[in-house]
């Protein structure tokens, strides 16, 4: 009668129990939990045990954390009376786990009061040694959900299907599929527990885009101040500019460069404060360095050092069409804190080094950050031909913040550099050396503290479709874009030496060839409040040629050509320039609302006419 009774299978009320049960399942997995579900037990032809309809939930919060379908779990009998307990197969069946991050920040996922420092560690070791009990478990159409409210963002891996096989009494074998952004994922896992103090460990995450694998020692596995990894890594990706994550550094990757074809090679050591990668070696379709990185922690902050030998590397080009937008300075606050106990030493050498469509050779980078100081002891970049740019600078990044640099260049072609929308209008190579400093605590505050010198040579400057007809129509084509020709404008050489004080740039006669004709411009930008005062005229004024002021706020500049007057010619400023043109010009090419024959008021009109209306 008891052998037909435990043929079949047998409902179980487990409730008067399930506070043992959630007890010991949140135990294992180190969060508080609610079970619910039911259970069945059959013991022959072989013992099983079956439960579905399983819901996991928060203690606090009541929102369901997982729910999986139905478990089995399956025993030979004749192991059984040979008193051997472990499960020779589990079955996992559709389940879903469920992670949220609320709009405070606070996971849904609220783990248990851990008392002593080696919680988790007994966790992971008997966990290891618990997964050794079965000979296999089976997972079957899982789904992992992700929810993040404060962010908005939501990710989703479905379709999980996998083993873990037990191939010897310590050697453990995880094969996992499943289904991320439409994309097949496999994961490949092989752990050996035989030596308590130094894991085998073998990894492979893998799909038809990328290949990566990760093989090495763990050592003191279970003394979580102690671990350690030590091994290497290798991966494969067709095309890395499809890795996304929210984080600075690969965001300026997103920007700035291009890994198509991507192969990386790297010995690794990875303790609890130290991450180290050495010997790298990095290939892609436009890329290829070698180098080493290290970053560690301490008492004092954390230090990074970075060595990098680059045979040559593509940098994308900020292709952004900023024309037409408003340029400002901000009041924000500078903060820099960030970077407290920070320290940070780098070393980059460049063979070939391209920027958009030009390549730089031989760049020398020798950089240090400590104590909120950053020191530029060395930054060179040559061109292909002589061209050279050599800088040096140094930063006080606490408030406010205050910098000092120094350059010097040689034939370079600074606008390469420059933003595209720049490039399409002017190209010019650069001689000279200039000297900035500043200090304040925004970057509006900074520039109105700035000062320094500069003996600056700008030469073969090519400006795009500029007419140079004359100084009115060339100002306006140039700066409002009025007035466009299908031809370029050449100026051979146009040298700027000037001042820097409290943020105004102070230059004397700037001297260029326009057209043939010999020309001057004289005046003063406010760097820090964005406007500027110049004047540009030709050596020799003519009717079809005369001078412009132009003022105002850079975003928005008026551009005031000069006015024949019964008196001479004035400018913009209402000043006096010459008399020469109009003791030549016919009295009816000046056009007056005042009779000009009225020779008893021609002294109080021509003073209206120049200064009052």
């Amino acid at each position: 009668c008891v052998i037909i009774v435990f043929t079949a299978p047998t409902f179980v009320n487990w409730q008067n129990n399930k506070g043992i049960v959630e007890n010991l399942v949140g135990e294992h997995l180190g969060y508080r939990v609610k079970i619910n579900g039911d259970l069945q037990v059959q013991l022959m032809p072989n013992p099983k045990i079956y439960a579905e309809d399983i819901v996991v939930d928060s203690v606090s919060s009541n929102t369901k954390l997982a729910e999986v379908g139905h478990v089995i779990l399956s025993k030979k009998l004749s192991d059984l009376l040979m008193f051997n307990f472990s499960i020779d197969e589990m079955v996992v069946n559709r389940p879903k786990v469920n992670l949220i991050t609320d709009e405070e920040g606070r996971n849904n996922w609220e783990p248990l009061k851990v008392k002593n420092s080696g919680y988790y560690s007994r966790k992971l070791k008997n966990t290891l040694a618990g997964l050794t009990q079965f000979g296999q478990i089976v997972v079957e159409n899982g789904t992992v959900s992700y929810v993040d409210e404060k962010e908005d963002t939501s990710k989703e891996i479905t379709k999980i299907y996998g083993t873990i096989v037990r191939d010897s009494k310590t050697v453990l074998t995880t094969k996992l599929k499943g289904v991320y952004n439409g994309d097949e994922q496999k994961v490949n896992i092989n752990v050996d527990i035989e030596n308590p103090d130094s894991l085998r460990v073998k990894t492979q995450l893998s799909s038809q885009d990328h290949d990566v694998n990760l093989q090495g020692l763990l050592n003191n596995p279970y003394k979580l101040s102690k671990v350690q990894f030590v091994g290497k890594l290798s991966a494969k990706f067709a095309d890395a500019n499809n890795l996304k994550f929210n984080h600075t550094v690969f965001k300026l990757k997103e920007k700035y460069l291009d890994l198509k074809a991507l192969e990386l090679t790297s010995e690794v050591n990875v303790s609890k404060n130290r991450l180290e990668m050495s010997m790298i070696d990095l290939k892609s379709k436009y890329n290829q360095l070698k180098g080493n990185f290290n970053i560690s922690k301490d008492r004092e902050g954390v230090t990074s050092s970075i060595k990098l030998d680059i045979d040559k590397i593509y940098i994308k080009k900020d292709d952004s069409d900023h024309a037409g937008g408003k340029l400002e300075w901000s009041d924000e606050l500078l903060d820099f804190s960030y970077v407290n106990d920070l320290r940070v030493n780098t070393s980059i050498v460049c063979l070939e080094c391209t920027y958009g469509n030009r390549t730089f050779y031989q760049i020398n980078l020798k950089a240090n950050l400590e104590n909120n100081n950053l020191i530029v002891s060395q930054l060179n970049l040559k061109t292909d031909k002589d061209g050279f740019i050599k800088l040096t600078a140094n930063a006080g990044l606490n408030s406010p913040v205050g910098f000092e640099v120094k350059a010097e260049a040689q034939d370079f072609p600074v606008h390469t550099l420059l933003p595209t929308y720049i490039t399409k209008t002017a190209e010019f190579n650069l001689d000279g050396a200039f000297n900035l400093s500043g200090t304040g605590v925004s970057l509006k505050a900074l520039l109105g503290k700035l000062s320094g010198s500069l003996n600056l040579d700008f030469k073969d400057i090519v400006l795009r479709k500029v007419d140079d007809s004359g100084v009115a129509v060339f100002a306006k084509s140039l700066l409002q874009g009025k007035g466009k020709t299908n031809f370029d404008t050449t100026i051979n050489e146009m040298k700027v030496v000037g001042s820097i004080r409290d943020g105004v740039l102070r230059t004397s006669d700037i001297d260029f060839n326009l057209s043939g004709d010999s020309i001057t411009a004289k005046g003063k930008v406010d760097l820090a409040n964005l406007t500027l005062n110049y004047r540009v005229e030709p050596e020799q004024l003519r009717r079809n040629n005369l001078g412009v002021v132009i003022s105002g706020n850079i975003n928005q500049l008026d551009i005031i050509q000069d006015k024949i007057t019964p008196k001479g010619v004035i400018d913009g400023f209402n000043r006096l320039v010459t008399t020469n043109i109009i003791k030549k010009a016919k009295k009816k090419e000046i056009k007056t609302y005042f009779d000009y024959d009225d020779k008893g008021n021609l002294e109080q009109n021509v003073q209206d006419f120049l200064f009052q209306k």
